[in-house]
């Protein structure tokens, strides 16, 4: 038989439709991205906007105010459902209005948001298929990014008060904070919140108060010679949030003097348990194996947000430093510390804060010798 012509492929020029309309499509992201209505503090995917870059610049306002001898007010809102709660027809409307999207680039969103079922299965039973009327696919490339467009207003609303109250906005909470340089900061702020809560309500979303998380952050010094700032309550949503001594954001924990105490603790004391477990069968395996669950599952942990910790005291960082050494350990099947090339905590944590001060800068490129490499500095 003679092959089939790829010119006279009927399917031919509906694929090539198809790719062009592709090509049209990723061109959204950069679209989007680049709309002067698409908040500058908004992370999370985006590039070189993730999370260790989003505590970074809160670390960096806070320890401002710490200098400044000021407090700083931290509220962790949370919304409820995030992603299951987008209405279709206010994310169309928000696309065409703040970000110029029509004709066939928002007839293709909206069919990839219509006609989808949703249903329950456990075993080889299933439950009847639904319609989804409202969400968007989290666990997809667009899903997200249409969602960041959905809630790029915040970023207007926070900008309204007198009063400067910064925002990092992540895909399902909000981080508000405030430096409390005179008696009425809480006051803005629960104002500000209350405009957040009515925003939300307006574009059916969900803010859940007793989710939601307060903190007052300032010098130990600070601490010692005042009272409790203000009041020891914030009403969020209907909902009293006690202001409390620590606050666990995007995985770290932030506690009322940013000494990270409590952070470096519970990390310490997780990766002793997975340290335990991998010991029960680390002779079962062979080391490539145990070195790749020590890659993964412990050291990821260890070294996540790590540039945060630059300025943390010697203690903490003997802490995790044993840890390390332990999982050499481990890994090497040794009782005793032998000679290895890794590197030291407080190296790779110097390594990350210059690395990330290097793609801040936009600098070209990053040459640093291990004297510049030690004389590196959060502030």
């Amino acid at each position: 038989m003679q092959p089939k012509s790829a010119t006279s492929d009927p399917t031919l020029p509906i694929c090539q439709n198809y790719l062009k309309d592709l090509k049209d499509l990723s061109r959204l992201q950069p679209h989007l991205l680049s709309s002067p209505n698409y908040s500058t503090l908004q992370s999370a995917y985006r590039s070189l906007h993730s999370t260790e870059t989003a505590l970074l610049k809160v670390t960096d306002d806070i320890y401002r105010s710490m200098d400044n001898g000021s407090f700083t007010a931290l509220v962790s809102l949370d919304i409820s459902a995030a992603y299951d709660t987008i209405d279709h027809s206010v994310l169309s409307s928000r696309l065409q209005s703040d970000f110029s999207i029509d004709d066939k680039a928002l007839a293709w969103i909206q069919s990839y948001l219509s006609d989808r079922h949703s249903f329950v299965q456990v075993g080889r039973s299933a439950a009847c298929q639904q319609p989804c009327i409202a969400g968007v696919p989290q666990g997809s490339v667009l899903g997200p990014l249409l969602f960041t467009a959905y809630i790029s207003p915040i970023g207007r609303v926070v900008r309204g008060f007198r009063v400067i109250i910064t925002h990092r906005t992540l895909p399902d909470d909000t981080q508000l904070y405030v430096e409390m340089a005179d008696g009425g900061s809480l006051d803005w702020l629960s104002r500000c919140i209350s405009c957040l809560q009515h925003w939300f309500l307006c574009n059916l979303l969900l803010l859940n108060g007793s989710k939601s998380e307060a903190i007052i952050i300032g010098t130990a010094q600070r601490h010692a010679r005042s009272l409790q700032p203000s009041s020891s309550e914030m009403s969020v949503a209907g909902s009293g949030v006690v202001v409390s001594e620590s606050l666990k954001l995007l995985g770290v924990t932030f506690d009322r003097t940013m000494s990270f105490d409590k952070h470096v603790s519970s990390l310490v004391r997780a990766r002793n348990f997975h340290m335990s477990g991998l010991r029960h069968f680390r002779s079962l395996v062979s080391d490539e194996v145990a070195h790749q669950i020590v890659c993964s599952i412990v050291g990821s942990r260890l070294d996540y947000c790590n540039s945060l910790l630059l300025n943390c005291s010697t203690r903490d960082l003997d802490k995790l430093q044993r840890v390390q050494n332990n999982l050499a350990r481990v890994v090497c099947n040794s009782s005793r510390l032998i000679n290895t090339s890794c590197t030291t905590v407080a190296e790779s944590t110097q390594h990350r804060h210059c690395c990330s001060s290097f793609l801040c800068s936009g600098t070209k490129t990053l040459e640093l010798s291990s004297t510049e490499l030690s004389d590196c500095s959060i502030r």
